[in-house]
């Protein structure tokens, strides 16, 4: 992406943090109302947690956010060397952003890139669910619910500053939680979301 700035069903409040280049930082509340963001902001955010989590989970995370595969057709991507990538892809089909997930240092590295023109700008979520479909035709409510990494209750949720261009890119680590966990079972899938939490992209981890 050449302009990068750098995203449940149950609704909760969430909170952003003022960019930061640390590793572990305080989290700071704020208005769940969109605001926006300048076209050329260049964003370095903690993970952002909602459903009251455990701090004791939460103590040590550092800057960023992010997933795995995507698309409806269950195509998969060969795995990284250190975990998993794919593609988002919005309810048209259309590739909009990419996502990897990987682990160190026993937490969960998270990058999102968005690349979509058709979002407004303003600061969206980013969650990871717990069954791994993407299906455009019911606004990937086939994704299921959104799965709890920090320990607490209801489901996390990730902040993505979304620029006037349409670009935005996030990169966090989530102690406690490992990529095999997420790729398990019925896998998950990863969700950028408005402020409203309307599912506006998807992307499926696969297992290997």
């Amino acid at each position: 992406m050449t302009n990068r700035s750098h995203s449940h069903l149950r609704r909760s409040p969430w909170l952003v943090a003022p960019a930061i280049a640390v590793a572990a930082v305080a989290l700071t509340a704020c208005s769940n109302s969109e605001t926006s963001a300048p076209a050329d902001a260049t964003y370095e955010l903690p993970a952002v947690f909602t459903g009251a989590p455990d701090p004791s989970a939460v103590d040590g995370a550092t800057a960023g956010t992010h997933n795995a595969e995507a698309g409806t057709d269950g195509e998969k991507k060969a795995p990284v060397a250190y975990g998993f990538t794919a593609s988002l892809k919005n309810s048209a089909g259309d590739e909009v952003g990419t996502v990897q997930l990987g682990d160190k240092q026993g937490g969960l590295t998270v990058n999102v890139e968005v690349d979509d023109s058709s979002l407004q700008a303003g600061i969206y979520k980013v969650g990871v669910t717990d069954n791994g479909a993407c299906v455009a035709a019911d606004q990937f409510q086939s994704a299921g619910q959104l799965r709890s990494l920090g320990g607490g209750e209801g489901g996390t949720t990730l902040t993505l500053p979304i620029s006037d261009a349409g670009n935005g890119t996030l990169d966090t680590t989530i102690p406690g939680v490992q990529v095999e966990q997420l790729a398990a079972g019925q896998g998950s899938a990863v969700l950028v979301m408005s402020a409203d939490d309307t599912r506006v992209s998807c992307g499926v981890v696969e297992g290997r």
